[in-house]
């Protein structure tokens, strides 16, 4: 028997789905970024899953996940978004074990645009599966993106790029990171 290009893709979709379902949690809620890094989150995890959780969910189970993948980009902002900066954490250790963990905060030390990058493309793109009848989803995403929008744009190098740290654009070693700059213009973009 041939499987046709649409039954090959919820076979593999399921697959992936069934792996989101048995996914380890933190304490609340958000998605572990693997399960060899127990009890973290990070930014790149958050584009990783939350785009195909909230498109899965609008094909295959009537919207029924969407509220979890909002969740994720909630929980993110708590917990990653410095207040002072509006820059987001690359990643946050809840346990606050691992080395590279504030002992205090469990937050990574430096600001990272690529994994600002991921945040933001899976912001915008999760907006596509979020249907206009769930407009308390929506205004807590669009609340999220333009919050963003406008943090980054205070970080925006007059080339029209952004730094790798990008509140440290005159530290040893830091450059204008071409990957960052392309994902924050597919982010305006979008």
């Amino acid at each position: 028997y041939q499987y046709t290009g649409e039954e090959r893709y919820k076979i593999a979709a399921g697959h992936l789905r069934q792996q989101l379902k048995n996914h380890p949690k933190t304490s609340n809620g958000a998605y572990w970024h693997k399960k060899k890094y127990p009890h973290q989150l990070w930014l790149d995890g958050v584009y990783m899953g939350m785009p195909f959780l909230a498109e899965y969910s609008s094909l295959f189970e009537n919207g029924a996940s969407l509220d979890d993948a909002v969740h994720e980009f909630e929980v993110s902002r708590q917990y990653l978004r410095d207040e002072k900066t509006g820059l987001y954490f690359h990643g946050w250790d809840e346990s606050k074990s691992i080395e590279w963990a504030d002992k205090q905060t469990g937050l990574s030390q430096e600001f990272w645009s690529r994994g600002m990058g991921w945040l933001s493309m899976a912001s915008v793109d999760i907006m596509d599966f979020i249907p206009e009848s769930r407009p308390d989803l929506r205004s807590k995403m669009l609340k999220i993106i333009n919050e963003l929008a406008a943090d980054l744009a205070s970080f925006q190098h007059e080339s029209g790029t952004w730094y790798q740290v990008p509140n440290k654009p005159n530290a040893p070693g830091n450059y204008l990171e071409s990957s960052a700059s392309s994902m924050f213009t597919y982010f305006y973009a979008k």
